[in-house]
Order: C-alpha cells, then sequence, then structure tokens
C-alpha cells in the first residue's frame, strides 16, 4: 500500500488556508487518482474536501462526503479522523441552519472524545477551540445567550494561547457577531481586528465574511452609506468562489440597507434574490431570514394580506428550527400585521406571546419594542391600565441599559398615556418632555425584530 506523504498533504492545506479552494480540489482530484492510496489517507482527503465545500456554500456535496467519512472512520477506528469529521459534520449542521442538530452533534462529541478534549496538544487545543465556538454559534441560534458568550470567551482564549491567528481571527467574528446589537462599539473593534488578521493571512473568503459583518454593525448604527460600501465589497469575494449562500446572505442585508434608505422595490428584489439562492442551497435559516425581510417590505407597502403570508410561513420555518428568537420576531411581525388590518383582539394575543419569549430570553431591544406596542394597543383599545402595565415594563428596560432607541420609546409611550390619562407614574417628569424632540422620536421610529 502507498501512501500521500506529509509534505504533499501540507501542499493542500496550504491552499486551503490561502483560501485558494479550486487549486486544493484539483490537487485532490489528482491524488485520488493514484493507485493503492490507504485508506487514512483517503479519509484524511476527504476531510479536507468538506472543509473546502464549507466555504464554496456546496453543503449537500460535504454532508454526503462528510457522513460516508464517519462511518468509515468508525468501521476502522480511526479515532482523530473521526472527531474531526464530526466537527465538521456540527459545522455543516449549522450552515445549512439545523442548530438543534448541531448541538446534538457536538454533545456525542463531548461524550465521545471527552479525553481528546482535554489532550493538550496543539492539534487536539486546536480542535477544542473550533469545538468551543461551533458550541457558541448554536447556543446562540437557539436562544442560549449566556452559554452562547462562555464558549466563545474560552475559544479565544485557547486561540490566544496557541497563537493561532486563524482560530483567533474566526471567534473574534463570532464574538463581534454576538454583541453587536449590545455593543456596537466593541464589536467594531473586534471585527477591525479581525479583518486585520485576515488581510494579513491572505484568504480572500475569511476577508469577505469580516467585510459582511462589518457592514452588519455599521448598518446597526445607522451609518448606511458604510454598511452598503462594505457589503458590496463582500458580494464580489462571494461571487468569486461561486458562495450561493455567501451571496444569499449579503442579497438579504444589501435589502435592508434599501430597505432603510426607503427604496423598497430595491429592496424587495434582493430579498427575493436572496431567498431563491437559499433555497437552492437549503439553507433553512437563510430561508427564514428571508422570508421574513419579505414580509416587512410588503407590510411597508400596504399589502398586507401578502405579508401575512409571507410571515406566518417564516413563523413555521422558525419552529422547525426551533429557534426561539425568530419565533419571537416572527409573532411581532403578525402582531403589527393584524393591528394595521385593524384586528386589534389577534393583534394582541400575538404581541403578548412575543413579548413573553423576549423575556425569557433576555431579549432586552426586543422587549421594548413588544412592549411599545402593547401600549399603544391598549390605548387604542381604551385599556388604561393594561398600558400601564406595559409602561412599567418598558421603564425597567430603559432605566436597566443604554440604548438610545428604547430611551426614545419610553418618551414617546410616557407621552401617548398622558394624552389619557392623568394618573401615571412620573407624570411631572413627562411633562416636561419637549414636545418637538417627541415628535421626531415618532418620525425616525422604525420597529425592528
Amino acid at each position: 500500500m502507498s501512501s500521500i506523504s506529509a509534505k504533499e498533504m501540507e501542499e493542500v492545506e496550504k491552499f486551503i488556508k490561502n483560501g485558494e479552494y479550486f487549486e486544493a480540489l484539483k490537487l485532490i482530484e489528482i491524488m485520488r487518482k493514484w493507485t493503492n492510496i490507504e485508506k487514512y489517507d483517503i479519509l484524511k482527503l476527504n476531510l479536507f474536501q468538506t472543509t473546502i465545500l464549507q466555504d464554496l456554500g456546496r453543503y449537500k456535496e460535504g454532508l454526503k462526503i462528510i457522513e460516508e467519512t464517519i462511518l468509515e472512520s468508525q468501521k476502522k477506528r480511526f479515532t482523530e479522523i473521526e472527531f474531526q469529521a464530526m466537527l465538521i459534520l456540527s459545522k455543516l449542521e449549522i450552515y445549512t441552519g439545523r442548530f438543534k442538530e448541531s448541538l446534538n452533534t457536538l454533545l456525542e462529541i463531548e461524550l465521545k472524545f471527552e479525553s481528546l478534549l482535554k489532550d493538550e496538544s496543539i492539534p487536539y487545543k486546536t480542535l477544542r477551540t473550533r469545538f468551543l465556538r461551533l458550541k457558541g454559534i448554536s447556543n446562540r441560534a437557539t436562544g442560549e445567550n449566556e452559554l452562547a458568550r462562555i464558549s466563545f470567551e474560552e475559544s479565544l482564549k485557547l486561540a490566544e494561547e496557541l497563537e493561532n491567528e486563524q482560530e483567533i481571527s474566526k471567534t473574534l467574528d463570532r464574538i463581534a457577531m454576538n454583541i453587536h446589537t449590545q455593543d456596537t462599539e466593541e464589536a467594531l473593534k473586534l471585527l477591525k481586528r479581525s479583518l486585520e488578521i485576515r488581510k494579513r493571512l491572505g484568504n480572500k473568503y475569511h476577508i469577505g465574511q469580516s467585510l459582511n459583518r462589518l457592514g452588519i454593525v455599521y448598518l446597526r448604527k445607522g451609518m448606511l452609506d458604510e454598511a452598503l460600501a462594505y457589503y458590496n465589497r463582500s458580494l464580489e469575494i462571494a461571487k468569486l468562489y461561486d458562495n450561493k449562500d455567501f451571496q444569499a446572505i449579503v442579497f438579504m442585508n444589501l435589502g435592508t440597507v434599501y430597505d432603510g434608505q426607503g427604496k423598497l422595490n430595491k429592496s424587495l428584489e434582493n430579498y427575493i434574490k436572496g431567498l431563491n439562492l437559499s433555497r437552492e442551497v437549503d439553507n433553512k435559516n437563510m430561508i427564514s431570514a428571508s422570508l421574513y425581510n419579505i414580509s416587512g417590505i410588503y407590510r411597508q407597502r400596504g399589502e398586507l394580506d401578502k405579508a401575512l403570508e409571507y410571515q406566518e410561513e417564516c413563523l413555521e420555518e422558525f419552529k422547525i428550527l426551533n429557534y426561539h428568537n425568530g419565533i419571537a420576531a416572527s409573532l411581532y411581525n403578525i402582531g403589527l400585521i393584524y393591528y394595521n388590518k385593524g384586528e386589534l383582539d389577534k393583534s394582541h394575543n400575538f404581541l403578548k406571546r412575543s413579548l413573553s419569549l423576549r423575556e425569557e430570553a433576555k431579549n432586552h431591544v426586543g422587549s421594548a419594542n413588544s412592549s411599545f406596542h402593547l401600549i399603544q394597543l391598549s390605548l387604542d383599545r381604551g385599556l388604561l391600565e393594561d398600558a400601564k402595565y406595559y409602561l412599567n415594563k418598558l421603564e425597567v428596560i430603559s432605566e436597566s441599559i443604554e440604548n438610545v432607541i428604547i430611551h426614545q420609546l419610553h418618551s414617546i409611550a410616557e407621552a401617548l398615556l398622558l394624552k389619557n390619562s392623568t394618573r401615571i407614574p412620573k407624570r411631572a417628569r413627562a411633562e416636561e418632555t419637549d414636545e418637538k424632540s417627541v415628535k421626531g422620536g415618532l418620525c425616525n421610529y422604525r420597529g425592528s425584530a
């Protein structure tokens, strides 16, 4: 039996590290044609190939190969190969939006390879870094935000101990995405540090990921021109690799920018492009997100039945994914649609359910939005005590965190309630609210998930 030399394997690894994926695939294909290759080396080539297919967005191909690799490694008792293959399986499950399945795979890894996860050698510490990062991603997606934070921090600590810049940059990006809704400045700092590392390493695909995430944070800050520039640069890289999933993500983000600019037709066009590409690669998470955003555009255009149709489909997708934050956001939007349709009882039911889920997940921004609309709804229904109850919830959130939009919502809600009641707490302070700033807040406020 012949085997592939360590030097030849290193050549493949070098191509992958540099983002030269098509060159790596050609080399792998050539190696597969060699005669009498040992089974261990064939399975190792499978690991390289599926790593590349992940970054090219070819998930179905990757899943087929990695599942075969796991079975073969179990038969041959190649423990190291099986361990690495299961980590890749977990990542592919994340990329296809199957976060619950990913967590189950990670739990299986934890039980089956406990000793390897504790191994202090460099290769296994590197694999543990990836394991913790994958755990953080899946926990975040299923609403376990605190567990996600802990996993990401442990992953970064290990990567820094190893001085592994590629692993450092990957975890920095994930931490930034985990905190960007609460702390945009820190998220930008982390992403810019990651981008510097990635430019130095030279993998264009990874650079494109960081550019897209920088766009997300600039969009969160309301800096639409900056977000648009980062997204367009990211899209160029996604097209370079012919990664349909990555393109779908960027098209969705571009749609959000155009939505913010009031260009609803252009926004809808990009959202639909993203949805179609997501369906091609069967990324259920992105399908859900695209449906969610398309519904929002139809709602803004006043096409409420169409908006409701897309949002109900989105809700079902989020339920399949067991994505609690998504379920809460869909319930919230369905509540708004029924509010716009004048069906106030139905609106109250959905908004109340969204608030309950958001409070449970400690989603302060989401809870504030749900509370604010429940105040409006209660006033429309003539239920002043209910309005005061939700105002109290909004006030607690406003006083507990620094968030300009939440503070605006609280001021607006107080002003609205003052027009309907003379007995709310802190009336004197509310009467001092600058009428001009309240009107400005009403004009600038746009409901968000």
